[in-house]
């Protein structure tokens, strides 16, 4: 229906543009009335139809009901009139316009209301769209009060008064209370972005780049079209004037439908937010010369023929000169406000600890020749929970999005990427041309990262600015190593829970169950034959295999002797009920020493899995293991004789657990091994220089 309708359209407009260009060429008004009015328009609809828009369902509607058919019957209706005078089917062509355009407004005020999904979403919106379809119904009783059909003036300028066939007297009083086609229009499109700029301010990022585009082109089409008359205002002498600001005012009306169109098919070499944000500025601060030039000219007097003074106009441009790179900066920062959003509170922060801290000069330039020397001392405070959106354990992705918005949003960049294998790859605008700074993400000296940043809107990247980079990167990478490392730990407690429950269910629980079973059977023998000495001794040797095994289970969570004596009597114990000829040398002053709980039970389970790792895959001969106090520092080192393996390719997997919780600890854990030499595991933990950790 649509596609039919902006055919026909898109006919008549293209068989009244080369009627005027070939019959009637002096009519050049016509001919940019037609290029800058309904061919816009038409020919977006067009190509937002094709790519399956629904705005362009609403906005091929609009401009085939509202300015096509205005500018077509406009001519059309002009060019009879001139030929053959007036005629009695003129008036009802008028009157079918006015109320058919009418149907055009409301789509142009639904469009624009609920851009870019047209779809509304609140109960206000619904009510919004109903009322304008009901546009046609009070435009309708307006062309029945007045006794000549309403012709809208701008559109039909030319055309004579045509008396109402559809006149009622009855309502007459009714006329001056009623809105023409041209009142309708421009309050259904003023309430349209009212609402749409409520959206914009509670609309999601996504969201707010479409609309963004949307309010930018209206506002510079207002803009465009109001400067005319500011320049007419200051130098109004003559007629000549009056055709170019009609001329330079119809040149505002392309920029709505390009606006819409970029809004929702945005090119790939476009960068939207500079170009918004540039207009924006340098527009309203001509705008405001100009105005303030208007009321000068004004404020003076200086009437049509009666031109400005050359004096005047100098002094007032040095005024504008001195007077408005304030201004200008106060229109950059609400640019900025109203395309990257309002700044974050933690941005100042940042900056200022960039500026005090200890962070090194961790980056590159666009080559990527840098280096990772930095130990940022961040705020720890606000930058988290900028990153992570408060939560401890953020998802890496929407954190590394977060990140990528933040950095250019302070920093007002073209673009930001933000890349941390295997699975994290985020961007804030779009990539193009080789970054101007490169800052690597590091967790413990090892590069998990990279921040690539493109140039900045205007001027050039400062230490500062380098420095409040870092130290987001900084917290970035430390907050999700945190996660994973979390999330690690919560694998390695569940792995262990799962061992421990079926170890009681393989182990002691099947043997309660088969002893519960022969107490039953000892039972019944006793009772029928006097029978149960032997099966007694049976049954306490079963429960003795049993309290065994449960007492093996206990020394697998955590072993008394641990508990009762140390670090290094359990060690040692744990070496004595293993079928291997181990070693165990410990420090002066270690035997005896006590630890808190975490660390003694982390440098136990690394010596014991570490053993189990060697008697199961190394088949080692001997093993040897050390046990050193060096300072605040517990030192832990096993080593084997077995096959070894090629540390580069092989990950010990059994240590990953113990690796983590090293970590947790701000402890280490290191691998060395060689094919056909053995394998050596070194932990460091820390602990309290003076006694227990």
């Amino acid at each position: 229906m649509v596609w039919s309708l902006g055919a026909i359209t898109a006919s008549a407009v293209t068989a009244t543009f080369f009627t005027v260009l070939y019959d009637d060429p002096v009519r050049w008004l016509v001919i940019l009335q037609l290029l800058l009015v309904p061919i816009p328009f038409l020919a977006v609809g067009f190509v937002l139809l094709a790519k399956r828009h629904v705005a362009g369902r609403y906005l091929l509607l609009g401009a085939s009901l509202g300015p096509a058919l205005t500018a077509t019957l406009e001519f059309w209706l002009t060019r009879r009139i001139a030929e053959t005078g007036t005629e009695a089917w003129m008036p009802w062509a008028v009157i079918a316009e006015g109320s058919i355009g009418t149907v055009g407004t409301a789509a142009f005020a639904i469009l624009t209301c609920l851009f870019p999904a047209c779809t509304p979403a609140t109960n206000g919106q619904r009510w919004f769209v109903r009322v304008m379809w009901l546009l046609p119904l009070p435009v309708a009783l307006a062309f029945v009060a007045h006794p000549t059909v309403l012709t809208e003036r701008v559109a039909y300028g030319s055309l004579p008064e045509f008396a109402n066939p559809i006149h009622l007297d009855a309502i007459s009083g009714l006329a001056p209370f009623l809105p023409n086609v041209r009142v309708t229009f421009y309050l259904s499109i003023a309430a349209a972005l009212v609402i749409l700029v409520l959206r914009y301010r509670h609309a999601k990022a996504d969201t707010r780049r479409p609309i963004r585009w949307v309010l930018f082109g209206n506002a510079t089409a207002v803009l465009i079209a109001a400067m005319p008359f500011l320049v007419h205002a200051i130098a109004a002498n003559s007629a000549a004037i009056d055709k170019s600001v009609v001329a330079l005012s119809s040149l505002a009306i392309p920029v709505i439908p390009l606006s819409i169109l970029l809004a929702l098919e945005p090119p790939v070499w476009l960068d939207a937010d500079a170009v918004i944000r540039k207009s924006f500025i340098y527009g309203a601060m001509t705008f405001g010369i100009i105005a303030i030039y208007a009321a000068v000219a004004a404020g003076l007097g200086l009437t049509a023929g009666v031109g400005m003074p050359v004096e005047l106009a100098i002094l007032l441009t040095a005024i504008f000169a001195v007077s408005f790179q304030p201004v200008r900066e106060r229109l950059r920062a609400i640019a900025d406000r109203w395309v990257f959003g309002q700044q974050q509170s933690w941005e100042a922060a940042a900056l200022e600890d960039a500026s005090h801290g200890n962070h090194g000069d961790r980056h590159s330039d666009g080559n990527g020749n840098g280096n990772g020397n930095g130990n940022g001392n961040g705020n720890g405070n606000e930058l988290p929970d900028a990153l992570t959106g408060g939560a401890p354990e953020a998802d890496p992705t929407a954190a590394g999005q977060r990140l990528a918005h933040l950095v250019r949003a302070a920093l007002r960049l073209h673009w930001v990427t933000v890349s941390m294998p295997p699975n994290v790859e985020c961007s804030a605008g779009i990539a193009s041309g080789n970054p101007v700074l490169r800052v690597p993400l590091f967790v413990e000296d090892a590069q998990v990262g990279e921040i690539r940043c493109g140039q900045k809107l205007t001027g050039r990247l400062s230490d500062r600015e380098v420095r409040l980079v870092v130290a987001l990167g900084d917290q970035y990478a430390l907050s999700v190593a945190n996660g994973r490392l979390a999330g690690r730990i919560v694998q390695v407690q569940e792995a262990e829970r799962r061992r421990i429950e079926r170890n009681l269910h393989d182990g002691a629980q099947q043997q309660l169950v088969a002893l519960i079973a022969q107490l039953g059977l000892a039972q019944t023998r006793l009772d029928r034959e006097g029978i149960g000495a032997e099966l007694l001794a049976d049954f306490q040797d079963q429960v003795r295999t049993i309290l065994a095994d449960v007492r093996s289970l206990a020394q697998g969570i955590h072993p008394t002797v641990l508990t009762d004596a140390g670090l290094v009597e359990a060690v040692e114990d744990r070496c004595n009920r293993l079928p291997l000829s181990i070693r165990v040398h410990a420090s002066d002053g270690l035997r005896g020493a006590r630890f808190n709980d975490d660390i003694e039970g982390a440098a136990y389970f690394f010596v014991a899995e570490t053993l189990a790792n060697a008697l199961k895959y190394a088949q080692a001969k001997h093993v040897f293991v050390d046990l050193l106090r060096d300072g605040p520092v517990l030192a832990l080192t096993v080593t084997d004789d077995g096959v070894g393996f090629d540390s580069s390719h092989v990950v010990p997997r059994g240590l990953a657990g113990l690796a983590d919780r090293f970590t947790a600890l701000a402890g280490t854990v290191a691998t060395d091994s060689t094919p056909g030499v053995g394998t050596t595991v070194r932990g460091r933990l820390p602990v309290l220089a003076g006694g227990a950790g």
